[in-house]
C-alpha cells in the first residue's frame, strides 16, 4: 500500500508541476500579447483553478486514507 501511495503521490506532484508550467507559459503569452489577457483570465485560469482544486482534493483523500498506516 505504501508503494502505491508513493507512486500516486509522485504522479500528482508531477501533474501539479506541469500545471504550474502551463500557467507560467500562458501568463508569459498574455504579457507578450500572444494570448488574450481576457482569455487567460476568463477561460484558462478558472479551469486551472478547477484542476488545482481536484489535485489537492485527491492528495487530501489519499492522506486521509493512509495516514493511520504511518502511526
Amino acid at each position: 500500500m505504501t508503494t502505491l501511495y508513493k507512486m500516486y503521490s509522485q504522479s500528482l506532484s508531477w501533474m501539479g508541476g506541469n500545471l504550474n508550467q502551463i500557467v507560467k507559459r500562458a501568463n508569459e503569452l498574455a504579457i507578450g500579447q500572444t494570448l488574450s489577457t481576457l482569455y487567460f483570465q476568463k477561460v484558462l485560469y478558472p479551469k486551472v483553478q478547477e484542476v488545482e482544486a481536484l489535485l489537492i482534493d485527491i492528495k487530501d483523500r489519499m492522506y486521509e486514507t493512509t495516514h493511520w498506516m504511518t502511526k
